[in-house]
């Protein structure tokens, strides 16, 4: 008789050693190893990778799939179909790095004591050192996401597909969304968001990057990220799932029905419109100072140099150096 899984873990890795690191730290701090599986996608063809999932000996179910190719900015199109590779049965789903690694014994445990605290199965859990941060800007959901992503299945397969890098900060996005429906609402707020305490992760930081080229497609995919389409997107799955919590919080009968710009469930109806001239605008005023607006603040002064923001962006976009 197997073990039922709980936790499906999922990431993409090309640093075989990172990940057999990370096995090792999951195998000393798990407690029910059998309850975990990890769906890991690699690069189309890779060998080495696949004979040492094949071959590792551990009670932690491994499932290796070689549906990577692109660079680290088309990730978000393996880890969409990687979402659709995890166990059916399994409640949570966690998306991690292969340099993150847990601190805390009996993590599995605290996470599994979250199970069903809301009857609709619809929320997520915070396990980084952001856990307490409000958002209040798209942008905020590009530049500083829950980078430890923790969610159930069914916030997962409501959410569906992710269509831009990455999948932090679109999750990020819909809750940000899902959060402003009816913020007016004495009596009741969508927010599905848990900080959980007793569960320490390794702080998770990005590699400062020193490449034009690698720069220019960070500003291009961030561009993608905060476009309005994209932004459209999310408050449409937003919409839809605060359908789902309303039914369930409302005791509502009948199907949640989609009519132009909005869903409606009973009498009420839920709009997803954005105002497209305040995003595009917003998104080239802030470009222009991308390295601000992008995570670096306005108190601290990246540079006393006039526009240095700006200089900066000339150069990474079209290699015209004033800095």
């Amino acid at each position: 008789m197997t073990n039922s899984i709980d936790i499906s873990i999922i990431l993409c890795s090309n640093k075989i050693e990172n990940f057999k690191s990370l096995l090792k730290n999951i195998e000393s701090t798990a407690e029910n190893l059998g309850n975990i599986e990890i769906v890991i996608g690699c690069d189309e063809g890779e060998t080495d990778f696949r004979k040492f999932c094949q071959s590792v000996n551990s009670k932690i179910s491994i499932k290796y799939h070689d549906i990577y190719k692109g660079d680290l900015y088309d990730q978000h199109v393996p880890m969409s179909k990687l979402l659709n590779l995890c166990n059916k049965d399994s409640y949570f789903i966690l998306a991690l790095a292969d340099d993150m690694r847990f601190e805390s014994s009996g993590w599995d445990i605290e996470i599994l004591k979250y199970k069903h605290f809301y009857d609709d199965d619809i929320f997520r859990l915070r396990l980084g050192w952001r856990k307490y941060f409000s958002y209040s800007d798209h942008w905020q959901c590009v530049s500083m996401p829950e980078n430890i992503d923790v969610c159930t299945k069914k916030w997962r397969d409501l959410v569906g597909n992710i269509p831009h890098f990455s999948i932090d900060s679109y999750n990020q996005t819909v809750m940000y969304y899902l959060e402003n429906f009816d913020k007016f609402n004495n009596s009741f707020r969508a927010t599905r968001d848990i900080p959980v305490n007793n569960v320490k992760m390794e702080k998770h930081t990005g590699q400062s990057i020193d490449d034009r080229l690698i720069l220019k497609k960070m500003v291009e995919v961030w561009g993608i990220s905060v476009s309005y389409k994209n932004q459209a997107q999310a408050k449409k799955v937003a919409a839809r799932i605060y359908c789902e919590i309303i039914k369930k919080e409302y005791k509502i009968e009948g199907p949640i029905r989609h009519a132009k710009k909005s869903y409606i469930i009973g009498d009420i109806k839920v709009s997803y419109k954005l105002p497209m001239l305040k995003i595009l605008f917003s998104n080239f005023f802030r470009k222009i100072f991308y390295l601000e607006y992008g995570g670096g603040g306005f108190f601290k002064k990246i540079s006393d140099k006039t526009l240095f923001s700006l200089r900066w962006l000339l150069h990474v976009l079209i290699n015209y150096r004033t800095y």
